[in-house]
């Protein structure tokens, strides 16, 4: 089948253009706030692509380079977007790519490295890799994609040293890799921190994975054989899920504030051995935020949940301290009250537990001081303006009265 897409303007959609089949020719099209797609590109013999970087995405030229090795920088100058097919041996680097569908694809590739790359505000993933290995991703910022990287089918690949955060549904999501190390990442705010779907050997060390709205790690669909160590996996739904996979290594996590620590269904011969924790939860029913106070301190109202609570205290931005307190309700310490400027007001509450676990919560509050009327030292003023509209009556009756003594009558 041959497909031919030219000459075209595509403005402001999801996808530009989405290709497959054996035969494609993509040429001079014009895409702004969106660009070219595809699942995956093939390198059967029987298939040909003629796409080249008279294509634009965004003012900036697509490169589409096919069994090419030793790719360097130079050859991605400026790029809208990435499509790399049965290349080796090449540098990606240093690029932006913002609201392009897909920042970077590479099909069938082999020894290639993507570093300090931003890709963001993609509707479909900010990388994906379809049956490449010996890939390195590192120092990248993946932001507001629905996946930050996406590899499917690939081994001894590297992912490492990004920041990962706020993509839709997952950070990391391989399918049917084998060998692949995930390290020191920031895994943040997204539904799935790191998923695998049938993967096995792999290893998953040194991360951040935090306040995930699902889970921090999960392992389903027969992914066995993997180790998942020393990561700080904090504040999702469930830190860890595993689901039909076995023979997983889980050692040497930190899991704190999760609404469940770990969870196995299905699951035989996994080795878990973790500090796994909640975090007190604090409520603060009082002061409400940009409530506004005068001269007088603030009183304060929390609720804590914990087990073993053992302190609790809170700390005001612009003073250097932390204040304990006796009890749930009571008030804002006077006399650092006394010293903080007028406008907002920052007051955090923490409570630890027997286990060190620390939880906060924090409010916004107004200070402001009505202002005052301008007032005579050692008087009021109100008195005096009294009393001078008094003798200025007095005054003026004095003076009717001597006009009339001296008057003279005709």
């Amino acid at each position: 089948m041959y497909n031919s897409i030219i000459n075209n303007t595509i403005v402001n959609c999801e996808v530009a253009i989405i290709f497959s089949g054996t035969h494609i020719t993509v040429t001079n099209n014009k895409m702004e706030n969106c660009g070219l797609y595809s699942i995956g590109l093939s390198n059967d013999p029987g298939t040909s692509y003629i796409i080249d970087n008279s294509n634009t995405v965004n003012g900036k030229p697509l490169y589409f380079y096919e069994d090419k090795s030793n790719l360097e920088v130079a050859n991605f100058t400026n790029a809208g977007q990435i499509f790399l097919l049965n290349c080796s041996d090449s540098v990606i680097s240093n690029l932006n790519f913002i609201n392009v569908t897909l920042g970077i694809l590479l099909s069938y590739c082999n020894n290639c490295s993507i570093s300090e790359t931003t890709i963001s505000d993609n509707p479909y993933s900010g990388i994906r890799l379809t049956h490449s290995n010996n890939i390195s991703i590192s120092e990248c910022w993946l932001s507001k994609n629905n996946k930050g990287i996406m590899f499917l089918e690939g081994n001894d690949n590297i992912i490492s040293n990004n920041d990962i955060t706020h993509n839709a549904y997952a950070g990391i999501h391989l399918y049917n890799n084998k060998k692949t190390k995930i390290y020191g990442n920031n895994i943040n705010n997204g539904r799935e921190g790191i998923l695998f779907e049938d993967c096995d050997l792999n290893i998953i060390s040194n991360n951040t994975i935090n306040n995930n709205g699902n889970t921090g790690v999960s392992l389903t669909s027969l992914s066995n054989d993997n180790i998942i160590s020393n990561n700080t996996i904090n504040y999702n739904d469930i830190g860890i899920y595993l689901k039909q996979s076995d023979d997983n290594s889980i050692i040497n996590n930190v899991l704190l504030g999760n609404i469940q620590c770990i969870v196995e269904y299905q699951c035989t011969n996994n080795i878990q051995d973790n500090q796994c924790g909640f975090c007190p939860i604090i409520t603060i029913l009082s002061p409400k935020n940009d409530e506004v106070f005068g001269e007088e301190a603030p009183t304060f109202e929390i609720e804590i949940i914990a087990v073993n609570l053992t302190d609790y205290w809170y700390r005001i931005e612009g003073y250097v301290g932390a204040i304990h307190f006796p009890n749930l309700v009571g008030s804002i310490d006077q006399l650092i009250w006394d010293d903080l400027p007028e406008g907002e007001i920052l007051i955090t509450f923490y409570a630890k537990d027997i286990s060190e676990n620390i939880g906060n919560n924090s409010v916004i509050v107004i200070k402001r001081i009505p202002s005052q009327q301008p007032q005579i030292p050692g008087y009021n003023v109100f008195m005096l303006i009294g009393v001078n509209s008094l003798v200025l009556i007095v005054i003026i009756k004095k003076w009717k009265n001597f006009q009339k003594k001296n008057s003279v009558k005709i």
